[in-house]
């Protein structure tokens, strides 16, 4: 069973046991995973905005500001961790059947501390491939709408076939992993799957390309192919809880055994860059 939240958070504190939980029922929200390190929420601002633009583009009546002082709160009641992963979920109060009685946001948080920064894992994964089905750009693929399946998929699939993770298929190439972007460098350029492939603007992806770009590393969002992934120098992953994620080996391409050497630079400056 996975482990209970050591401190959770409520704007309406019957909804989340009530059996005509909008998002339970009909995957009608959005949600957040951050990582609290060092005592404050990376990249607080950059999560809200995506919740509030989910909370707008699926016609919900929600503010971030009292939500934003209630994590802190959350953080307190919890003892103040130095490191923590906080998962908040908003979604729409009310019943109704798919045409919904009000549209009021409502909002649920959970904190689970943890021992050590997690951006410093010393994991390095394996990936192969989930082509059962491709993800598409359009309205909801650009927030972290309740709706996982195709992801939970992907993620079951890599574990039956002893892999740490999958990659699943974009409108164009390979859009994303279950839970992470994806990278790759080849000749010191550093690719990402483009937008229109149906991948999600994430978190860390902004800030990994924001951090190559200052290093003078040419950026490219890009087209993704099998091809590009076997014939890369280095690939990594990345999320918003875990930071830069290195691929050791993707299906039976193995790289060295350690992160290359442009992957532990994007890692040791990211590690270095602060929370905010």
């Amino acid at each position: 069973m996975p482990k209970a939240p050591d401190t959770f958070y409520s704007s309406s504190p019957e909804m989340p046991e009530s059996p005509q939980n909008r998002a339970f029922k009909y995957g009608d929200g959005v949600f957040e995973t951050m990582c609290l390190r060092d005592g404050k929420i990376f990249s607080l601002e950059g999560h809200f905005e995506r919740m509030q633009r989910g909370a707008s583009i699926l016609g919900m009546d929600w503010k971030a500001d009292p939500a934003m002082e209630s994590l802190e709160t959350l953080i307190q009641t919890a003892g103040k961790p130095a490191f923590a992963r906080i998962r908040m979920q908003l979604f729409r109060g009310g019943n109704g059947h798919y045409l919904p009685e009000n549209n009021q946001g409502e909002w649920v948080a959970e904190l689970h501390p943890e021992p050590n920064d997690p951006f410093i894992h010393g994991k390095e994964f394996t990936i192969c491939l989930w082509e059962r089905m491709r993800l598409q750009f359009n309205a909801l693929s650009g927030i972290k709408h309740c709706n996982r399946l195709p992801w939970i998929l992907a993620a079951k699939h890599a574990a039956t076939k002893g892999f740490d993770d999958a990659l699943i298929p974009g409108a164009f190439g390979f859009a994303e992993s279950s839970a992470s972007n994806l990278f790759i460098i080849k000749k010191n350029i550093l690719e990402t799957p483009g937008i229109e492939t149906g991948c999600l603007p994430g978190i860390m992806r902004n800030r990994v390309m924001t951090l190559a770009s200052r290093n003078g590393l040419k950026v490219n969002e890009t087209v993704v192919e099998k091809e590009d992934l076997m014939n890369a120098d280095e690939i990594f992953l990345t999320n918003a809880f875990r930071g830069i994620l290195p691929v050791k080996a993707f299906l039976e391409n193995k790289f060295p055994g350690k992160a290359g050497t442009v992957t532990q630079k994007l890692q040791s400056d990211l590690i270095l860059s602060g929370s905010k």
